[in-house]
């Protein structure tokens, strides 16, 4: 299911919009893994603060994009 925000296009004619698949938040998982970046584009700021929590929580855990590995 799509779920719109405020603006449905953005500035170039693309969609924005908050996807689930079945009751998964699929924007968010992907945020949690660390497998996407937050990006927030006024005025759609339905799940700003959700999604800023979880990009958190994926990076203080270090997943995905945020995984450093030192090299020696």
């Amino acid at each position: 299911m799509m779920v719109l925000d405020v603006q449905v296009k953005d500035f170039e004619g693309r969609t924005l919009a908050y996807l689930y698949a079945g009751q998964t938040f699929v924007n968010d998982d992907l945020v949690k893994q660390g497998f996407a970046r937050v990006t927030i584009y006024p005025p759609n700021v339905r799940f700003e603060g959700t999604l800023l929590k979880s990009e958190k929580e994926a990076m203080d855990n270090k997943r995905g994009i945020w995984a450093t590995e030192k090299k020696k």
